[in-house]
């Protein structure tokens, strides 16, 4: 966010934090998702995580994609202590199909602390919030799936205006190959159609 680093540590269960930015070598102030900074226990509780993918923060809210617990935890102010437990959980959802209500393996995760956007990598989907959500298990406001061309979406990134959306398995450009799917104005609407997608890495066949 300018002033502070956070790192997902998914093969240690944890979320690394610098309350400001670290020269080389400088150990984390906090860690969450564990009590201190030796242990690596994965669990299911608000203070615990399974394989944390991601993290995205706009200074004050913190998310972060907890895959193997099929959920999202958030902080809705900044965590201050290790191991401190999550203010809202979002999860939901016993298979695969798409849906607001359904988060899968959640893998990528973007916030400016108005509006949320999480891939929903098993259920082929990305989902997201146009306000920031409030309690346990809110719905999203918007199920997007790439016009059917979504396959397991990975990381997600956004200036605000636009969406770019990181996919391993894409169908869009005919075959099943990784790739991104660019939305120039932030969607408004269910499965908005994406505007173009790029074959990662270009020129490679």
């Amino acid at each position: 966010d300018g002033t502070r680093l956070v790192m997902t540590d998914l093969f240690n269960t944890r979320v690394l934090i610098w309350n400001s930015l670290p020269p080389a070598g400088q150990a984390p102030d906090l860690v969450l998702g564990q009590s201190n900074f030796t242990t690596n226990e994965p669990g299911i509780g608000r203070n615990q995580l399974n394989w944390p993918v991601s993290a995205s923060t706009d200074g004050t809210r913190l998310a972060v994609t907890d895959a193997n617990n099929d959920r999202v935890l958030i902080w809705t102010e900044f965590p201050t202590t290790n191991a401190e437990p999550a203010d809202i959980v979002l999860e939901g959802g016993s298979n695969a199909e798409p849906s607001k209500s359904n988060i899968k393996w959640p893998w990528g995760v973007w916030t400016d602390g108005n509006r949320l956007a999480v891939s929903s990598t098993e259920s082929s989907s990305v989902l997201i919030w146009d306000t920031f959500p409030t309690h346990d298990g809110q719905p999203a406001d918007l199920l997007r799936m790439g016009s059917g061309d979504i396959g397991t979406p990975r990381q997600r990134t956004s200036d605000g205006n636009s969406l770019i959306v990181g996919d391993h398995n894409a169908t869009a450009a005919g075959g099943n190959e990784p790739g991104t799917f660019f939305w120039t104005s932030f969607p408004a609407v269910d499965d908005q159609p994406y505007d173009f997608f790029v074959v990662d890495p270009l020129g490679e066949q």
